[in-house]
């Protein structure tokens, strides 16, 4: 009976700890209209890699935006805007959406 209880116990730890690891990536496309130059965005693009979870960053001068790309797991909206924030830059969320739900750009007028 101990042995089954054991067991049971074992198995109730490893069945709680695969399901509390289930997370979700997500893209965050964030207004940044204050980062204007090449520096600026290597520097933004860097800090954004360095917090855990994120998998992607970049920051799109022409369009004055920063797609990030992470996991819901290990990091959040907030903490990514207050990343930017702290370096003197605007940090204005847009788009919040899970990466499975993006849908591809296709060009215009090109088949």
């Amino acid at each position: 009976m101990k042995k089954i209880s054991f067991a049971l116990i074992i198995i109730i730890c490893f069945a709680t700890n695969s399901f509390s690891q289930i997370t979700t990536t997500t893209r965050a496309t964030i207004n940044t209209p204050t980062i204007r130059m090449p520096k600026q965005k290597t520097i933004v693009q860097n800090q954004l890699m360095q917090l855990a979870g994120v998998t992607s960053a970049n920051v799109n001068l022409t369009t004055g935006q920063t797609y990030v790309t992470y996991n819901t797991g290990l990091c959040n909206k907030t903490l990514l805007k207050k990343t930017i924030n702290s370096m003197g830059h605007t940090a204005d969320e847009l788009v919040y959406a899970p990466v499975s739900d993006q849908t591809p750009l296709t060009k215009k007028g090109k088949n």
